[in-house]
């Protein structure tokens, strides 16, 4: 499976006789304590695991000393498809948790970015700590019962045009967990332009105060 304890491992691994996934794992301090696994933007629209803002989620947790894996989803880079709907990504996302809990690490966390992480909120473990970056809400069927969760942070911008924000504030209230945060930046859109270098500041020390 995964060597945990190497640095930086860019593969495929197989989940299953049909499947292949194209995974990055880094941990720049070699320590095997606690890991976040990261998910993409929809693979429909040119999201991948390299996108800008999941790479500023595993720099900062880097920088707070907990490794990162990424994944691409179906049909994204060396990972095999099709892509056939949401609900068969949240299925491949469990996989890969099932990969996380199988390695050395104490705590693990998850999070998302726009469609991946509406694919958060659906998958297994719910105490694992969930970081939401505008999660693309509309995926989510609205039959769902969600989980009561340890720990949810929501990061939002006010003038999100993809995903609205009274949206997200509606859906966030409904949530049940033991602890919820909420960053509100006032500008950058969906991406986050120009505010990456703070998102990064703040989920870094948001990461430290998770340890």
């Amino acid at each position: 499976m995964i060597d945990w304890s190497q640095k930086r491992i860019h593969q495929t691994l197989c989940v299953d006789l049909k499947k292949n996934v194209e995974f990055l794992y880094e941990n720049p301090t070699q320590q095997l304590n606690t890991i976040i696994l990261l998910c993409h933007p929809h693979p429909l629209f040119e999201g991948s695991m390299y996108n800008k803002v999941l790479t500023t989620l595993a720099k900062a947790a880097h920088q707070a000393g907990i490794a990162s894996l990424r994944f691409n989803f179906s049909s994204i880079g060396l990972t095999t498809g099709p892509y056939v709907d949401f609900i068969h990504e949240v299925a491949l996302l469990n996989q890969m948790i099932s990969i996380v809990e199988d390695g050395p690490f104490q705590t693990k966390y998850l999070g998302g970015f726009s469609f991946g992480g509406a694919a958060v909120l659906l998958a297994k473990n719910p105490q694992w700590s969930r970081i939401l970056i505008a999660p693309a809400w509309h995926l989510i069927p609205a039959s769902t019962i969600f989980s009561n969760f340890s720990n949810i942070l929501l990061v939002q911008t006010i003038d999100d045009t993809v995903v609205s924000p009274a949206d997200s504030w509606t859906h966030f209230q409904k949530l049940n967990a033991q602890e919820k945060k909420l960053f509100v930046y006032g500008s950058g859109g969906h991406f986050f332009q120009d505010q990456l270098e703070c998102l990064k500041r703040d989920l870094s020390i948001y990461y430290q105060q998770l340890l």
